[in-house]
């Protein structure tokens, strides 16, 4: 296939249009340049004046050359049209303008070659230069040092264009490897000269949704020659995927783009609608599509560090977590949650959070943090080493999801004071509950469901009568079993949840005291929690594994997936009644 073959070896045709107004779309064409080029050189050319049915402009006669007299016994554009198409044939096309100021040329041979053989010779261009300002004809000659004094001619600005385009094709293969026609797709996929499409006009066939299943599941948007350009998810895939297919003046920028490369979509169909979400996530890690939005949501979470070496810690807000020296806490979702719990905590704790300078800047008086009652004042000496350092450990001890150790303490040291009649004192630790109270109520904490979510989900499976059993441990996946209720292998799976239970105890016992999540299981243990908190029986059903045997997490399969079962099963046993009355006779006589 041509996609394939060497650039150089492929025939392509550079085509210069003039019209009578380059810098308008749609102007009156005046003149074809055609120049076929065979292994890096002119092999051939069509040079075609136009009448354009005007009078020419006496500027762009002295700027082209072109006569109103030379012009007059010439074709009509619709006349000179079959003998353009004849030149080029199949050619691979290069357009000289701007794919901003398309004219009926470029028109017609929109409608009548295919689209993903023409290319606009200054889309390639910036492509190929991207620190060149301008990429205009004009632009190019001067940085390729090609003669351009004819080049308003349309023959001249066609061989001008010839020579950079071989140039520009030189320097897309040194900076990105681009040999043949796929490459240049590949790397350029919006050299195209086609804005503007109809529902009707995309390269796949909507009248084929009708065979795509209601199930979960994925999906994969392919472009013709197989490489996925988006991967996604749906409840339910055959609704989800007619969304793409209303009016594209309708659709996103980004969404309509991709359409008018869609070729195939393949999909894969799961149980439920959870696994869809992280089969999803995985295959984008895995395949990063063109189209797919990059997983941001852990570049926008904020973490605490507590630069811990330090004699007085001080604590700041961080997007990494790459110090090894250093305790993180969160993540937090935001600055401005962030920055609204350390506010309070900061009333609680007084730590610092101003550089080593200004630490070194204020040894005779504190600064405006402490004025205001959010700094103990260490860098003034206002606090010793070791009563800072304890607040220090209560910060980080509240931080690591043991909030009710500090408040226990807090409560202990208020009744201490008010035991003492040190009112003020134990006022001053009331208002420091509160403000911790408040903080508790408003707190979001993913790390605390990573830390917590050990438990078995119970899902819906594509196949009838199967469940799909997924391990968390840690907030994240980690292991899928699928099972069969009335298989009758029970010790197939009391095997497999010991082999659960006993990397939840491992992990329980080598666990480090760190609290902030591994970036590695951020988005899946998000995905996880998000599904926790808002699932409905309908979604699936949850057994927490936290020191529970694995005989025990058998027991509550049992009584998750038969109730039902066992129910109608004794009722079945016990109606040999003929009547109703019979059988409430029966229970009136044993005490029923």
């Amino acid at each position: 296939m041509s996609e394939t073959v060497q650039l150089y070896k492929l025939p392509f045709t550079v085509v210069s249009v003039k019209t009578l107004n380059d810098a308008q779309s749609n102007a009156e064409v005046v003149a074809v340049s055609c120049l076929r080029i065979r292994d890096n050189r002119i092999a051939d050319e069509l040079q075609l004046l136009i009448n354009p049915g005007l009078t020419l402009p006496e500027e762009f006669t002295r700027r082209t050359g072109l006569y109103n007299s030379a012009l007059l016994n010439q074709p009509a554009l619709q006349d000179a049209l079959p003998d353009i198409a004849a030149f080029i044939g199949r050619d691979i096309i290069f357009w000289t303008g701007s794919p901003r100021k398309t004219n009926a040329v470029h028109r017609h041979f929109r409608l009548t070659q295919p689209r993903e053989r023409q290319f606009f010779l200054q889309t390639l261009a910036e492509k190929a230069l991207p620190d060149l300002p301008r990429h205009h004809l004009n632009n190019l000659t001067e940085h390729y040092a090609i003669p351009s004094a004819e080049i308003q001619q349309p023959e001249a600005a066609a061989r001008a264009a010839a020579q950079i385009l071989l140039r520009v094709l030189e320097t897309l293969q040194q900076r990105h490897a681009v040999s043949s026609l796929i490459d240049l797709l590949n790397v350029c996929p919006t050299v195209k000269p086609f804005q503007r499409r109809t529902r009707n006009d995309l390269a796949f066939d909507r009248d084929r949704l009708k065979q795509y299943p209601t199930q979960p599941g994925v999906y994969f948007m392919k472009n013709r020659l197989g490489e996925i350009l988006y991967i996604g998810k749906a409840k339910n895939l055959r609704n989800r995927l007619r969304s793409y297919f209303q009016k594209q003046s309708r659709l996103p920028e980004k969404i309509a783009a991709m359409m008018k490369q869609v070729a195939m979509i393949d999909t894969l169909v799961v149980g439920s609608e959870l696994e869809a979400l992280l089969l999803e996530s995985r295959l984008i890690k895995q395949h990063q599509p063109f189209f797919n939005k990059k997983i941001k949501d852990y570049q926008r979470m904020m973490f605490m560090k507590v630069s811990t070496p330090d004699p007085f810690p001080k604590i700041s807000v961080s997007h990494e977590t790459d110090d090894p020296n250093a305790a993180y806490f969160g993540p937090f979702n935001g600055k401005s949650s962030l920055l609204y719990k350390l506010e309070i905590l900061n009333r609680v704790f007084k730590l610092r959070d101003c550089t080593d300078r200004k630490f070194a800047e204020h040894r005779n008086a504190p600064c405006m943090q402490y004025q205001l009652g959010l700094c103990s004042g260490p860098c003034a000496g206002l606090i010793s080493e070791a009563d800072y350092q304890e607040s220090v450990v209560d910060f980080m001890r509240y931080l690591a999801q043991q909030p009710s150790n500090t408040i226990d303490g807090l409560i202990a040291k208020r009744d201490a004071y008010g035991e003492a009649l040190q009112f003020e004192k134990a006022a001053l630790i009331q208002e420091q509950l509160d403000l911790l109270e408040r903080l508790q109520l408003r707190s979001y904490g993913l790390t605390k469901a990573i830390e917590e979510h050990h438990c078995l989900l119970i899902l819906p499976a594509a196949e009838p009568d199967t469940y799909r059993l997924l391990a968390v441990v840690q907030g994240q996946p980690f292991e899928w079993l699928s099972y069969h209720p009335h298989a009758g292998d029970e010790q197939a799976l009391l095997a497999w949840l010991s082999q659960v239970q006993s990397h939840v105890n491992t992990l329980e016992i080598n666990a480090k005291k760190r609290a902030s999540v591994p970036k590695a299981m951020f988005e899946e243990a998000r995905l996880i929690s998000h599904w926790l908190d808002h699932r409905t029986d309908d979604d699936g059903f949850v057994i927490y594994l936290k020191h529970k045997p694995p005989e025990q997490l058998l027991n509550e399969l049992r009584l998750t997936f038969t109730p039902t079962q066992w129910l109608n099963e004794d009722l079945e046993e016990d109606s040999h009644w003929d009547t109703d009355d019979e059988q409430w006779e029966w229970e009136q006589a044993n005490g029923g």
